[in-house]
């Protein structure tokens, strides 16, 4: 029965390395790790609208509603999409200036968000995202597929839920945005993690079965 007690904490402690720590928030620093981790997220990409389309204040629009420091939100077409055809700028401009924020209302809460930047930036931590009483969280340059430039902003929390995500640069580029991922729910965890401990709670049963029997 010592033995025992001694492989099932093994098995716990192995499981520990292996599976991501208990932090409060998780940043990811590409789209495809993000998109893996929540396969059900809802994608808003603002392809379905018509270019030209502005978001005025206080309106929700599909459960979000948009707050921008200069203008109103517009739908556009004129710049590098990371889903085709449209992004996300501000009126006048179409287009974020650096000094440009904009905040993001979700009429549900959630506790995961991300989204692709339509940047000339080149260095990790160029935008910065955050909700009310969380941390800043920090982009990650990730191009969009088949071109040089992008980068991403996603991140998940482990114990809080939020209805408020604020976006602004910390770089002087300007951007635009596309392709926002958001819902509430766990990650889904990696195939490899999931095999590994299957393996290990197999080898504990197993050894248990032959102690049964001695």
């Amino acid at each position: 029965m010592k033995r025992l007690m001694m492989v099932f904490a093994l098995m716990v402690a192995v499981s520990l390395l292996i599976l991501p720590a208990n932090a409060a928030i998780t940043v990811f620093s590409d789209r495809v790790s993000f998109d893996a981790a929540f396969p059900a997220a809802t994608v808003q990409n603002w392809d379905s609208y018509a270019a030209g389309t502005t978001f005025s204040y206080a309106v929700a629009y599909g459960g979000i509603t948009y707050y921008s420091s200069a203008g109103e939100p517009i739908v556009t077409n004129n710049f590098l999409p990371s889903t085709s055809p449209n992004t996300l700028g501000l009126t006048s401009l179409n287009y974020f200036s650096y000094a440009d924020t904009i905040t993001f209302s979700f009429s549900s809460p959630i506790n995961y968000f991300g989204i692709d930047i339509n940047t000339f930036a080149p260095s990790n931590g160029d935008y910065h995202g955050d909700f009310p009483g969380g941390p800043f969280v920090s982009s990650y340059f990730d191009p969009f597929p088949g071109f040089s430039t992008g980068q991403f902003l996603g991140f998940y929390s482990d114990d809080t839920y939020f209805s408020i995500v604020n976006i602004g640069a910390n770089a002087a580029y300007s951007y635009n945005l596309d392709t926002m991922r958001y819902g509430a729910g766990a990650p889904v965890p990696e195939p490899g993690t999931m095999m590994l401990l299957g393996s290990g709670l197999a080898g504990l049963v197993g050894y248990g079965r032959r102690r049964f029997k001695k």
